[in-house]
């Protein structure tokens, strides 16, 4: 590609690009870049938070707090597990953003249920123009770096998640000697099947 070509975007964007040897290593990067900034067909740029909590037992207020104090537009949540496909919310949000919008999120493991799951949603939203905000580790951008870095963060954050949900298990045992299994299921999200497993493992039952 010649440098001096000259890139004009769609009438929203307002932007033009002319490749130079300055930008010669990060092109790429740079379109990509100017892209994600351009407005959407609503003329404006719309930024959407995201919060979600595994169990009924949790609060969404602290994230509700910090995608507040960064300037969301509106927050979308959900109390379901992470593992759960029922998000509706969150089905809710991936369906409003258009191009130009940003998605803010406190953490990796808030709007994925594992690492596939995670990258395939980045590369969807990347495709369509929408910038990934992560409040604990900044912009995900749409170059090989960014990638890069977001796939080792996920992978991460999935083992993080799998160590939590040993420690859940252990804590709905412990609940199951004073509460029945619908209870514990409500308290702590972990199913009935899954306990009763768990606990027949130990030598429980």
């Amino acid at each position: 590609m010649p440098y001096g070509t000259a890139f004009y975007f769609p009438e929203q964007c307002h932007n033009l690009i002319v490749l130079t040897p300055k930008v010669k290593r990060d092109r790429i990067g740079v379109i990509s870049g100017v892209i994600s900034r351009c407005h959407n067909e609503r003329g404006e740029t719309m930024k959407y938070g995201y919060a979600r909590v595994s169990t009924v037992e949790q609060d969404l207020q602290a994230q509700i707090e910090q995608l507040e104090n960064e300037g969301c537009d509106e927050i979308f949540r959900d109390k379901f597990t992470g593992t759960s496909r029922d998000r509706p919310e969150f089905m809710k949000l991936l369906d409003k953003l258009e191009a130009g919008d940003v998605l803010v999120v406190t953490k990796l493991d808030r709007f994925a249920r594992s690492t596939l799951d995670g990258i395939g949603i980045i590369r969807e939203l990347f495709e369509r123009g929408v910038d990934v905000h992560i409040l604990n580790m900044g912009l995900v951008e749409n170059t090989p770096t960014g990638r890069l870095i977001f796939n080792i963060l996920m992978s991460f954050a999935e083992f993080e998640r799998d160590m939590f949900g040993r420690k859940q298990i252990e804590h709905a045992i412990k609940l199951k000697e004073t509460h029945s299994y619908r209870q514990v299921e409500d308290l702590t999200g972990i199913s009935k099947s899954t306990l009763i497993r768990a606990r027949r493992e130990r030598g429980l039952i």
